[in-house]
């Protein structure tokens, strides 16, 4: 259901921006890392990216104005940040918790994924609204 941008164009876009390969690398950790948010629901990151465009885009008739389920969509990206927090078994591979920089900097990466290559815009507000970030733990001196 790419609309936009593929994945390749995407993370090409992001390796020019930052002028770093670095970048490209992390984004795709970020994508792998959502790829198994979304097994451990039980589905592919096809089958959760179709549910958000039945959310974002809702109404089956043109002429009727209906306004986008943002609230799930971020609720499921709250899931999303929480699986991030824990620990995970998934085909007998360990999955580590991720630290409070790399939920942030994953998250960021998988809004851009789904701005870009999928349209689907998630405002600042909305996130704010729904989604929890864990707080980051300071260190006493």
């Amino acid at each position: 259901m790419n609309t936009g941008f593929s994945d390749e164009d995407w993370l090409n876009k992001l390796e020019r921006k930052s002028n770093s390969s670095r970048t490209r690398t992390v984004a795709k950790t970020s994508l792998k890392t959502f790829d198994l948010f979304c097994q451990n629901q039980g589905l592919s990151r096809e089958e959760v990216i179709k549910q958000y465009h039945i959310w974002y885009n809702p109404k089956p008739n043109p002429d009727e104005l209906v306004r986008p389920d943002m609230e799930s969509i971020c609720l499921s990206l709250d899931r999303f940040v929480d699986f991030m927090t824990k620990e995970h078994e998934i085909d007998g591979q360990l999955i580590k918790k991720k630290s409070f920089k790399s939920i942030v900097v994953y998250f960021g990466f998988v809004k851009s994924y789904l701005r870009i290559c999928h349209k689907i815009k998630i405002s600042i507000d909305d996130i704010k609204d729904f989604v929890t970030f864990p707080t980051q733990r300071k260190k006493a001196r």
